[in-house]
């Protein structure tokens, strides 16, 4: 018998298809469920998107839980990154991807 693993995860584009401001809103939320889904134990793993943006997003608006996120990245429980933002590989030049990639290590906890 095989098994078959699910990983929850989101896909948010910070400069998408909405508004800034209404990003900000639906990601904070979905942030602050993840956590409380954590802290209750009905959530093992959840991966971001390959994104950090949202890191800053989400800590600017409620830097009271920076230790509990920092926390959930150290345990590998909270994945984020490699990237600051999404690219898109057909757009960017090499150099964009480089920092970009350069970027979010910085941010990375």
């Amino acid at each position: 018998m095989k098994k078959m693993y699910m990983i929850a995860s989101t896909h948010l584009d910070r400069e998408g298809y909405y508004l800034f401001e209404i990003f900000r809103a639906r990601m904070t939320e979905i942030m602050r469920k993840t956590i409380g889904m954590f802290e209750s134990g009905a959530l093992q793993y959840f991966h971001w998107d390959g994104q950090t943006s949202v890191l800053e997003d989400f800590l600017e608006i409620h830097p009271e839980l920076e230790a509990a996120v920092v926390a959930l990245i150290r345990n590998g429980k909270l994945i984020v990154g490699p990237w600051h933002v999404q690219p898109d590989e057909f757009i960017v030049s090499g150099e964009s991807h480089v920092r970009n990639l350069l970027i979010a290590r910085q941010l990375q906890l």
